[in-house]
């Protein structure tokens, strides 16, 4: 502020040539101080725009004594003076020159401004000159385009006025001819489309447009009446006359009423007396059995008496190529559809009702190939057809038939027919032992009935392509009621809470119901039905799909298709694992109840002084008769991997139960033997009484355990020959013939 006071005072007292620099010792103080670096805060905390002196103060006195701020600052502050000392000096000689450099500036800016002058007056003077000139220019141009215009409107006018009275006398030439040839026609055509295009031109003069109006309109109404006998006498088989005429109507915007024409003078006289109820019922009272030959009489119609317009107004490859071709009329759609749809619906609306399914169905199915049928022969064309598809009567014909209630009492038919398969006998047969012959054939009833019913969804007879999202719907709801009720037949046989089988109650789903009476050997049949399901869904399904379509479906939609499959075969797959549950348990405690004869070994050999054993008990062969019988009886509904799984899992258990059995037999007898008999006896009993000899006589107890021994290989041996299951690969059976390996040499004894 010091150094900023002196200099302003110096120069306003003009001193500033005499100013001198300032002292280089206060110059030189920059080298002190300018690099110094505070160690309490940081220097651009006072260069931030939301700066507090409360927060800073409050900031540091939580770091450092406020001696040490106060130092801080004075030092910082002494370095930001010089730094400005420094400034000043650097540019001090400049500005000190300044105030000499610009002195006589002011004359030579005067000298240099005063030619300028008369330039800028003479550059305003010819600027007003042109802008007068420019806009006399556009005046003149505006007046010429008003002339312009003026002379168009006259020139429409006369235009317009030139071609009413032309079309005037050529149609009152018509009047005096009993035949218009097609020149004349042709005239009155070319002469109508001018006219038009000059109306058009001729929208903003509505008055001169309001005035001719009327005669336009009464030589339309001339010119129709004359057109309309025309073409009723050209339409039965002049082709050229026939393009003639129609472009007129074109040309007078009449194609409506040439379509009402045709559709009232040459469509309903005919097909009145083709769409009778007399007709539809053929005979049959009551019955819709003469549909077929009513679509054959419209299709004959038209391929006789309307082939002349059609082959005129109907797009073809070649038709362009022809002068006889007319576009722009589709008589198919506007006069015959729509004649065959009111008739139809006003005359026999009973062909449209839903409440006979069969009935509806062979009605749809005949108006779906008369409607093909019209595509076919008089659509050569993709444009042709989508205008017969577009077209309004086309759209009313199809709305007429309910296809919603078809499918509600289809839907309700074939869900009644499953419900009623759930809950009859399960069994397909009263002895069920072979596989059926046919490749879709399930063994248990209610599972042919689900094939049925998913077949029935495409039958020929059933099936409505419009309605074919709903009958695929209606397939996977199927199987998941199906899946329902397999997992409710499954917990049956095995419940969650490992409850036993309890009677039945009329609240049961009715699968629970229909087991009661099957043991539980029977799943093997419900898994046989699963698997064969899920095979028939992988590749049987598909195929009846495939075949109730006319066409193939799109590839993004057939995939989502085998998507929705593979999850409903993925969701029967999953109760699979299920199912052995129950089977293996149940065989399990029949193959243990085979081991009970095992303690009467015991009675066998205790105290009855028999021969040692060399033959294997006769219970052994038993104790897996029932998996045996079971495996056997079922051989062609079980796959091989169920099959080897449960021997497995059934062998593993009952094995152990085995060794437990006969570890614990054994250590029975051997306790009994010691308290039972004294040592002195048992070595006189073992020992020659002339030699002194241990004698080659086993005691009981060895008895038994020899038989032991042969009932444990014997056992390996029937696993072997009845399952072909190696013993060395049960670890169950390896624990049990290690038990009685001990035994072996009592065998060489005997």
């Amino acid at each position: 502020k010091r150094v900023g006071g002196t200099m302003s005072g110096l120069v306003r007292s003009g001193s500033v040539s005499h100013v001198q620099p300032l002292s280089p010792s206060l110059v030189s103080r920059p080298s002190i101080y300018g690099g110094y670096q505070p160690s309490c805060f940081a220097k651009d905390v006072f260069s931030n725009p939301s700066f507090s002196t409360d927060s800073f103060i409050a900031d540091c006195r939580k770091r450092v004594p406020l001696e040490s701020v106060r130092s801080d600052l004075e030092g910082y502050s002494n370095s930001l003076e010089n730094e400005l000392v420094e400034l000043i000096n650097k540019d001090y000689t400049d500005f000190v020159n300044l105030s000499s450099n610009l002195v006589g500036m002011d004359k030579v800016l005067y000298d240099l401004s005063a030619p300028l002058e008369p330039i800028r007056t003479d550059l305003a003077a010819f600027q007003d000159s042109l802008d007068g000139a420019i806009s006399n220019i556009e005046s003149r141009l505006q007046e010429r385009a008003r002339i312009s215009k003026q002379k168009q409107r006259f020139q429409l006018i006369i235009d317009i006025s030139t071609s009413i009275a032309q079309i005037e006398r050529h149609i009152n030439r018509t009047s005096t001819v009993a035949s218009i040839d097609e020149e004349l026609l042709e005239r009155v055509a070319i002469e109508f489309v001018r006219l038009k295009a000059h109306l058009e031109k001729a929208s903003d003069m509505t008055k001169f447009v309001n005035k001719v109006q009327p005669r336009i309109f009464t030589m339309e109404n001339t010119l129709q009446r004359e057109l309309e006998r025309v073409f009723r006498d050209s339409v039965k088989g002049h082709p050229r006359t026939l393009s003639t005429c129609l472009r007129a109507f074109q040309a007078i915007d009449r194609t409506k009423q040439v379509y009402e024409l045709f559709r009232v003078a040459v469509v309903r006289p005919v097909l009145s007396n083709a769409i009778t109820p007399s007709a539809l019922e053929a005979g049959s009272r009551g019955s819709c059995d003469g549909l077929p030959s009513i679509y054959a009489a419209i299709v004959a119609f038209v391929e006789s008496n309307c082939k002349t317009l059609l082959e005129s107004t109907t797009p073809s490859p070649s038709s362009h190529e022809s002068s006889s071709f007319v576009p722009g009329y589709d008589f198919l759609s506007h006069s015959v559809l729509a004649e065959v749809e009111d008739l139809l619906g006003g005359r026999i609306p009973r062909l449209f009702a839903p409440g006979i399914p069969e009935v509806f169905h062979k009605n749809f199915t005949a108006s779906m190939h008369f409607l093909g049928t019209l595509e076919r022969k008089f659509c050569p064309t993709r444009a042709a057809v989508s205008g017969l598809r577009d077209h309004k009567a086309y759209a009313s014909f199809l709305k007429r038939w309910n296809l919603s209630i078809y499918f509600q009492l289809r839907f309700t038919e074939i869900a009644n027919k499953l419900e009623a398969g759930l809950g009859a006998a399960v069994l397909a047969g009263q002895a069920l032992t072979a596989v059926p012959g046919s490749p879709t054939a399930c063994a248990l009833t209610t599972s042919n009935v689900l094939w049925e019913c998913m077949s029935l969804c495409w039958d020929s007879n059933i099936f409505l392509y419009e309605t074919c999202p709903k009958f695929l719907r209606l397939n996977l709801q199927l199987l998941s009621r199906y899946r329902t009720w397999a997992a409710c037949a499954i917990e049956f046989f095995n419940p969650a809470d490992g409850s036993p089988r309890q009677p039945p109650t009329q609240s049961e789903e009715p699968s629970q119901q229909a087991w009661q009476q099957f043991p539980t050997e029977s799943l093997a049949y419900l898994l046989y039905d699963l698997r064969k399901i899920c095979v028939l869904l992988e590749s049987a399904l598909p195929s009846l799909i495939r075949g109730a379509l006319p066409s193939p479906l799109p590839a993004d939609v057939m995939s989502a298709v085998q998507a929705a499959l593979v999850d409903s075969r993925a969701s029967l797959h999953s109760l699979l694992p299920a199912i052995a549950t129950p089977i293996v348990a149940l065989f399990t405690t029949k193959c243990i109840a085979g081991l009970s004869p095992l303690t009467g070994i015991t009675t066998t050999y205790r105290m009855t002084n028999k021969a040692p054993p060399t033959k294997a008990s006769f219970y052994v062969d038993n104790i897996i008769a029932p998996l045996d019988t079971f495996l056997t009886s079922k051989a062609g509904f079980i796959a091989r991997e169920d099959r080897d799984a449960w021997v497995y899992t059934v062998l593993s258990a009952v094995t152990e139960r085995y060794t437990e059995m006969s570890t614990q037999l054994l250590a029975t007898l051997y306790k009994t033997e010691k308290f039972l008999s004294n040592m002195a006896s048992a070595a006189k009993r073992r020992t020659d009484p002339v030699t002194g000899e241990r004698t080659s006589a086993l005691s009981d107890t060895e008895k038994i355990a020899l038989q032991l021994l042969l009932d444990v290989e014997r056992f390996g041996v029937l696993m072997r020959e009845r399952f072909g299951v190696d013993p060395q690969a049960v670890p169950a059976y390896v624990a049990l013939r290690a038990s009685v390996q001990e035994y072996e040499r009592l065998r060489v004894q005997t």
